[in-house]
C-alpha cells in the first residue's frame, strides 16, 4: 500500500528546495559550469528563504548575492536578481546601481518590473503606472497585473484594483497555485483596509486551500483575528507563526496584542525583541526595519527613524508615518503639515486616509478626500 503524503503544499515545495540545495555545488564551484548554475544556486537560496520567511535566511541570501557577484561580474540576471533582492530590502539607491551594471538590465522586462516598484517608493506614481501599463501591453502576466492593481490601490480605486487581482488570478495556472495564493491574500489585505472583515477571511480561506501549509496565510489570519477583537485566536496563531519564521514584525504585532490582553510582561518581552532587532539592522545600515522603528521607539527616537526612512523613501506613506510619529512625540502642527503634503501627492491609499484621520481628526480627513 502506498503511502499517503501528510507534507502541505508548502512542505513539499521547501522539502524540494533543501534538496535541490543539497545535491548542488558549492557557489565556488559551479562557476566552471557557467553563469546560469550560480545564478540557479542563489535563486534556490531566495526561494528558500522566501518559504521559510527566517530574517537568518534572508542575511544568508545577501551574503551568497555578493559572493556570487565576485565571481561572475555584471552577469545580467545576477543582477537582476541582485536589484529585485535590493527592492525587497527597501534598498533603492541599490537597486538602481544593480540596473545599471549590467549592459540592458534596466530595459528587459524583469528589469523594467523592478523599476516599477523602485518608482512606487520613489513617489513617482504616475511614471510607475506608465510602465505598469506598457508591461501589461507587452506581456499580460499575473504579477504585471498585480504591479497594476497595488497601483489602484496607491490611488484609492480599490475596486478597480480587486478587478486587475481577478485578471491577475485568470493568468495564473494550476502549476502556480503559490502565486494564486498570494493574490488572494493580496484581495483580502484590501478587503481589510477597507473593512470588509468577512470578504477578508473568504479570500485568506481560499488562499489557504490554493497553497497549503504557509506561515503568511496564518500570519494573516491572525491579524484579522486581531482586527476583528478575538484577541485570544490572533496571539495564538501569530506565536505559531513567530515560532517558525522568528520575524521581528511578529513580535511586534504580538506586543501589542499582548498589551491589550493585559498581559504587560509578555508584551514588554515580545517589545524588547522586535525592537533590538530593528535597532540591530539599522544600525547595520539597513532600511528594512526602519518604518517599524518609526512605530516603537520612543517618540523622539521614532521621529529621527522615521525622517531617514523618508529621505531614503520619499513617498505618500514614509511622509504618513513620519507625521504618527511627529504626534506621539507632541510636535502636532508639524505632523498635520507633514500629513498634509502627503494628501497634497493626490493619492488616496486606504494606509495614508486611515493615517490622514488619526492626525487630522475624521471629519477633516474625510473634507481631504473631496477634490
Amino acid at each position: 500500500m502506498t503511502a499517503v503524503s501528510t507534507l502541505t503544499d508548502h512542505g513539499r515545495d521547501l522539502a524540494r528546495v533543501e534538496a535541490d540545495l543539497g545535491e548542488a555545488a558549492a557557489l565556488e564551484d559551479t562557476v566552471a559550469q557557467g553563469p546560469d548554475a550560480v545564478t540557479r544556486v542563489l535563486q534556490l537560496h531566495v526561494l528558500r528563504a522566501s518559504l521559510t520567511g527566517r530574517p537568518a535566511a534572508q542575511a544568508d541570501v545577501a551574503r551568497i548575492a555578493d559572493r556570487a557577484l565576485e565571481l561572475l561580474g555584471p552577469w545580467p540576471d545576477l543582477c537582476l536578481l541582485r536589484a529585485d533582492l535590493a527592492m525587497r530590502g527597501h534598498r533603492l539607491a541599490d537597486a538602481r546601481r544593480e540596473l545599471a551594471r549590467a549592459p540592458g538590465a534596466a530595459e528587459c522586462t524583469q528589469g523594467r518590473a523592478v523599476m516599477v516598484d523602485l518608482l512606487v517608493q520613489q513617489g513617482d506614481v504616475d511614471g510607475a503606472e506608465r510602465l505598469a501599463t506598457e508591461l501589461v501591453a507587452e506581456e499580460r502576466t499575473w504579477d504585471h497585473l498585480a504591479r497594476l492593481a497595488h497601483l489602484a490601490v496607491v490611488r484609492g480605486d480599490v475596486e478597480r484594483a480587486d478587478r486587475l487581482y481577478v485578471e491577475a488570478e485568470d493568468e495564473i495556472t494550476v502549476k502556480s497555485m503559490r502565486s494564486f495564493a498570494w493574490v488572494e491574500l493580496e484581495r483580502g489585505r484590501l478587503c481589510v483596509l477597507t473593512g470588509s472583515t468577512a470578504a477578508a477571511h473568504r479570500h485568506y480561506t481560499r488562499a489557504a486551500k490554493a497553497y497549503t501549509g504557509h506561515w503568511t496565510v496564518s500570519q494573516r489570519m491572525g491579524e484579522l483575528d486581531a482586527a476583528v477583537g478575538r484577541t485570544t485566536d490572533a496571539i495564538r496563531r501569530l506565536e505559531t507563526v513567530l515560532t517558525r519564521t522568528g520575524r521581528p514584525e511578529i513580535s511586534q504585532t504580538l506586543a501589542s496584542l499582548y498589551a491589550r490582553s493585559g498581559d504587560h510582561v509578555r508584551a514588554r518581552k515580545h517589545r524588547r525583541q522586535a525592537l533590538a532587532t530593528f535597532v540591530t539592522s539599522a544600525f547595520r545600515g539597513e532600511a528594512l526595519y526602519l518604518h517599524h522603528l518609526a512605530e516603537l521607539a520612543d517618540p523622539a527616537a521614532a521621529v529621527g527613524w522615521a525622517r531617514r526612512d523618508l529621505q531614503l523613501r520619499p513617498n505618500h506613506l514614509t511622509r504618513s508615518t513620519l507625521a504618527l510619529a511627529l504626534l506621539r512625540d507632541g510636535h502636532t502642527t508639524e505632523a498635520r503639515a507633514e500629513i498634509s503634503a502627503a494628501l497634497a501627492t493626490g493619492l488616496r491609499d486606504p494606509r495614508l486616509m486611515a493615517r490622514a484621520a488619526a492626525v487630522l481628526g475624521d471629519r477633516e480627513a474625510v473634507s481631504a478626500r473631496r477634490p
